[in-house]
């Protein structure tokens, strides 16, 4: 069957008030974003799928307890929150002023926020400014005060525990400019500015957020009263858990071979990424159903749908079913598949494949989205990091990411609610990740040959291959180690270089290839390679060592 033919029967089946009303239900849970919400999503994601007519629908549990490894990925805490407030105590007349209440808006507590005693504590404001270098804090009475600061709670944290603080105060916000009523969801809380959540060893600070014009007011308060109390109440409480994944496949017909959707819950945001969950779900409905009354042919190869914790969780899935993995011929990440309604430059974006795990996928993903989209609403982009982190060749499946061309001020913030979501685009996701899903699962076996890559010259010199699955953090570094280079975590010319160490090319042809990659010099790269030998996270060719984690 053709390509327009294919597109064509989905787009008529396709129902974009079925997909808004499913982003209705499950943004009613996650906006909460402690474990137990993600545990309840986690069974209505499942629920739907068993619904939607999908096989072999299961939830795999992972530890979340700080200090277990998913690649070199260390997995959060467990977190749950039941209440939690700030309150201006005084002075006079700002004497109850509500600065922030968790039951009324969710993202005014920071993900991973400490308790405080049941009854609360009382403490003075210090206003830190940025709070990220040791100097906002010299000179200051910070012990037991809550400090203010401008950047990230994430970037606060360790330095004012350090310093005796007992919580953190932002009105920092990706959208200051054009939402500043708005909050910023900070869902990072650790000790170790380059990790994410928070990790066994760490404090137990309480955060709190409020919006960048809120944060102006108190800030000129700050200016006139030299000793403003606050009452902070946080009724949380951190601990070794776990957090679902869910799989379920519509089968093919070889039962061997599979294409993987992938697409991240457990986030507040109806954008982010409810959006891509919820397409994702009514792409398979509407492939279930063509397929069911014959007027689409079962595709050769099965098509698995994947419900993730971002990140952790896909790793954790790629470590736990690798060999399933290395079945799966090619992937699609759905993550913010959905416009806004007050946006006036919506694009999707098509983020291919690195140059390191090049493969035809990428020119048929760019064929599918002019034929689901047209040729304005959408681009190509090189590769960037979401759950598309199985491209990575040490994983290697050709997964392109269905997203959106540019982060808007919605990104993590309360505005990201279903009264923005353009329901059209939503559809056309759904539209396009089903076309694409189904005609790869039909695709001839000759199809997925790879390009041939880059000839490699004979030349002396230490050969690296990765230790861990997945683009590398420095999470299995002691604390003095992880401030050498900035963690690459997200992407950057270490993990693309990274990504040419095949174990046969020495350090400087890795330097070669992975610039040639990003078009310019990078000055640091072999001193980077150099160093993540020089401490365990890569290894030299050749060598028998085991995967392992420094810190066990």
């Amino acid at each position: 069957m053709t390509l327009p033919k294919i597109v064509n029967a989905v787009g008529k089946e396709a129902s974009s008030s079925r997909i808004m009303e499913t982003v209705v239900r499950l943004y009613a849970i996650e906006r909460w974003f402690t474990n137990s919400a993600f545990h309840k999503s986690g069974r209505f994601i499942r629920d739907t799928l068993v619904q939607t007519g999908l096989s072999k629908v299961k939830t795999h549990l992972f530890k979340a307890d700080g200090k277990t490894l998913f690649g070199s990925w260390r997995s959060p805490l467990a977190w749950d929150a039941a209440s939690a407030s700030l309150t201006i105590a005084g002075p006079d007349p700002l004497g109850g002023t509500v600065l922030a209440d968790y039951e009324k808006t969710p993202c005014s507590l920071v993900m991973w926020s400490g308790p405080t005693p049941k009854k609360g504590i009382t403490a003075r404001i210090v206003d830190v400014g940025q709070g990220t270098d040791t100097r906002d804090y010299q000179g200051k009475k910070i012990r037991g005060s809550v400090v203010f600061t401008s950047s990230r709670a994430s970037a606060v944290k360790g330095l004012a525990a350090r310093f005796g603080a007992a919580g953190v105060l932002t009105c920092w916000s990706y959208g200051e400019q054009s939402l500043p009523n708005e909050l910023f969801w900070n869902n990072s809380f650790p000790d170790n500015p380059g990790t994410w959540g928070c990790m066994a060893g760490d404090s137990r600070l309480f955060g709190f957020v409020i919006s960048p014009k809120r944060g102006a007011w108190l800030r000129a308060i700050l200016k006139k009263h030299a000793d403003v109390m606050v009452h902070a109440r946080s009724d949380t409480r951190l601990f070794a858990g776990s957090f679902p994944v869910v799989d379920g496949l519509l089968p093919g017909s070889n039962g061997h071979e599979e294409v993987l959707l992938v697409a991240h819950a457990f986030e507040q945001g109806a954008k982010d990424n409810g959006s891509g969950i919820c397409c994702g779900i009514e792409a398979f409905r509407v492939l279930r159903k063509l397929i069911q009354s014959g007027k689409l042919p079962q595709p050769r190869r099965s098509i698995r749908y994947l419900a993730t914790n971002e990140c952790f969780g896909t790793l954790g899935y790629v470590e736990r079913f690798f060999p399933r993995i290395k079945r799966t011929v090619a992937g699609l990440c759905l993550d913010g598949t959905a416009f806004n309604r007050f946006g006036k430059k919506n694009q999707y974006a098509v983020y291919l494949n690195p140059k390191s795990n090049a493969s035809p996928v990428d020119a048929f993903a760019q064929d599918c989205a002019a034929a689901v989209f047209g040729a304005r609403t959408w681009r190509a982009r090189p590769f960037r990091m979401s759950d598309n982190l199985i491209a990575d060749p040490s994983i290697g499946v050709p997964t392109v990411w269905l997203g959106p061309d540019l982060l808007g001020p919605e990104w993590h913030n309360t505005i990201d609610t279903p009264a923005i979501l353009d329901k059209r685009s939503m559809k056309a996701a759904a539209v396009y990740a089903a076309v694409y899903l189904y005609w790869l699962a039909c695709a001839p076996q000759e199809f997925f040959t790879k390009p041939e890559l880059p000839p490699q010259p004979r030349a002396r010199g230490i050969r690296i291959v990765p230790r861990y699955l997945g683009p590398l953090s420095f999470d299995p570094l002691p604390k003095r180690l992880r401030t050498k280079f900035a963690d690459p975590r997200w992407g950057g010319p270490l993990v693309v270089a990274l990504g040419w160490a095949n174990g046969r090319r020495t350090i400087d042809e890795i330097v070669l290839l992975a610039e040639k990659e990003l078009g310019h010099r990078v000055p640091d790269l072999k001193k980077a390679l150099r160093f993540v030998l020089r401490t365990g996270l890569v290894r030299r060719a050749g060598s028998a060592a085991a995967c392992r984690d420094p810190l066990s």
